[in-house]
């Protein structure tokens, strides 16, 4: 009895031991049997370029105009309902041009009058424009008319659609590379705008330059660009 009470805990060490032995085999094997991840597994940090056309800074000169609706009259002079605002701006012989509601042809013309009187049922001034080839018009026929009340000559400008704002708000244009493959946001102040031209003024600033046109609003400080096929 006495006997027995004694094997028992002599086979508990035993196997107490053993366990010990196995775990710190199976601890010892080296990490190199562990599988290699795939490829596809391994996570990827992808950079793509901005995708954009391209265009250029050009020197030009750009037109600040007035257009107003009218109708010609038996002289051969084509009565324009102007804007009172807009009619302060005007003067005598000032550069125009009409085009017949009709069709798209414009021919050159020029202011021969400026009212003073302000229409209070439509807030308008009358002003004429003499008709430059009469023979193409007819008394009553509605004419649109465009008068010229700034030039602006010798200005950089750039398509309207290349100026985007930064995060402060900021006006700027997108500056390609030499080469092509990157662009640079830089601010500018903008002035007058000729249809789709607008004027442009900025430090380093020179016509030919070329800028982004479409996708400027992607670039930040100095990015990769992509040139799309116009």
């Amino acid at each position: 009895m006495r006997l027995k009470s004694l094997i028992i805990p002599l086979l508990n060490l035993a196997v107490f031991v053993g366990a010990g032995v196995l775990l710190l085999k199976l601890g010892s094997k080296p990490l190199a049997d562990k599988p290699a991840p795939e490829a596809d597994d391994v996570p990827l940090t992808m950079h793509t370029d901005v995708a954009v056309q391209l265009g250029s800074i050009e020197k030009t000169t750009l037109r600040r105009k007035i257009i107003a609706y009218g109708q010609v009259g038996p002289d051969a002079v084509a009565r324009l309902d102007v804007p009172s605002a807009d009619a302060a701006l005007l003067r005598i012989d000032a550069e125009a041009s009409l085009r017949p509601t009709t069709r798209s042809a414009a021919m050159p013309s020029r202011v021969t009058y400026v009212g003073r009187m302000v229409d209070t049922r439509n807030g308008t001034v009358a002003v004429d424009v003499v008709v430059g080839r009469p023979a193409e018009y007819v008394p009553g026929q509605w004419v649109a008319g465009e008068i010229i009340v700034e030039k602006l000559a010798n200005c950089l400008a750039v398509p309207a659609k290349s100026i985007v704002r930064d995060e402060t708000g900021w006006p700027c244009i997108g500056l390609v590379s030499p080469d092509h493959r990157s662009a640079q946001l830089r601010k500018v102040i903008v002035g007058m705008r000729d249809g789709d031209m607008v004027q442009v003024q900025g430090d380093d600033l020179q016509p030919g330059q070329t800028i982004v046109t479409t996708g400027a609003a992607a670039l930040v400080n100095r990015t990769g660009i992509h040139v799309m096929e116009p």
